[in-house]
């Protein structure tokens, strides 16, 4: 990431087309819950956390997502909707991506972006540390979570320029593999403050360990087609599994599900996440997203 690298960064372009990755299906999505939630379905209306909000709140929450600091009114007003409230992590993603073209621009320098990332890896335990004893503090705000988002700026910087040998490669994978379900079976209560970071570093410790792997069978072969093909269309899967959910929990709830029709109705579950996100994908993501950017390519070409 070079000063000449960052000239060419052309930032209205980034911009639109991160707006036609990402706002289509969100737009479409958002009017399916708040069309359910006006008709006072149960896990579509703005009953959570012990609120009883009104359909014209949807104003206020729609809003907050499309604005991108939901996480911002979760802060103030709690748990407010149970599809909508999931949202929260995409107010972060955006606000990074928002950011991240004009401080490239401003800084110029690798290390000076390396430098702001380092503070931001620095911070998050220190802001955390402050709200243990507020889940949507500690876990929801931009300063919680953007250390994540560093560390994974870092990993690309490095992927790019160290090519490391192949037994280092694999060694690193299965450590940070096994570090991963070490933190994650550990649970987030009693490490609130470095458990968050524990799992950003081991997951870019692995991506690291897989960037430059020579052999790249895992990558690129039929066994991880699925995976690969989970990872393209991840974000309408998390789009639209809240949906999912909430109309199977519209028809069992937890108290009517018997144990041994768990495991198969959490099945059926993924399947229909999977398929809903095809579909959405299908007809309404990449459709639009390729008509966004011709539309902008070709004004770009008529001025």
């Amino acid at each position: 990431m070079r000063w000449n690298d960052l000239k060419a960064i052309d930032v209205p372009a980034f911009y639109l087309y991160r707006f036609a990755r990402i706002m289509p299906s969100l737009i479409l999505v958002l009017a399916i819950i708040v069309t359910l939630g006006s008709f006072d379905a149960p896990f579509f209306n703005n009953t959570d956390d012990h609120h009883q909000l009104p359909a014209s709140y949807f104003f206020i929450s729609v809003a907050s997502v499309l604005g991108f600091w939901h996480n911002v009114l979760m802060q103030s007003s709690g748990y407010v909707n149970y599809c909508i409230d999931i949202y929260w992590s995409l107010s972060v993603e955006e606000v990074f991506y928002l950011v991240l073209p004009l401080a490239c621009l401003l800084l110029r320098r690798t290390a000076l972006i390396v430098a702001v990332c380092i503070v931001a890896i620095a911070i998050g335990p220190i802001y955390r540390s402050q709200h243990t004893d507020n889940e949507i503090l500690f876990m929801y705000g931009y300063f919680a979570c953007f250390d994540a988002i560093a560390f994974g700026c870092i990993t690309a910087l490095l992927a790019r320029y160290a090519v490391f040998p192949e037994k280092f490669n694999r060694a690193i994978r299965l450590f940070a593999g096994g570090a991963i379900c070490v933190v994650y079976m550990r649970g987030i209560n009693g490490h609130e403050i470095f458990g968050f970071s524990f799992i950003a570093l081991a997951s870019a410790a692995f991506l690291l360990g897989s960037a430059n792997d020579g052999r790249m069978g895992w990558t690129t072969g039929r066994v991880s087609s699925g995976v690969r093909w989970l990872g393209r269309h991840s974000y309408e899967i998390y789009l639209f599994h809240v949906v999912v959910l909430g109309l199977m929990r519209n028809v069992l709830n937890k108290e009517q599900l018997s144990y041994e029709a768990r495991l198969p109705w959490f099945f059926l579950f993924l399947s229909l996440s999977v398929l809903v996100a095809w579909l959405v994908a299908r007809y309404v993501s990449e459709p639009a997203n390729v008509a966004i950017r011709q539309r902008y390519v070709q004004s770009r070409r008529q001025s």
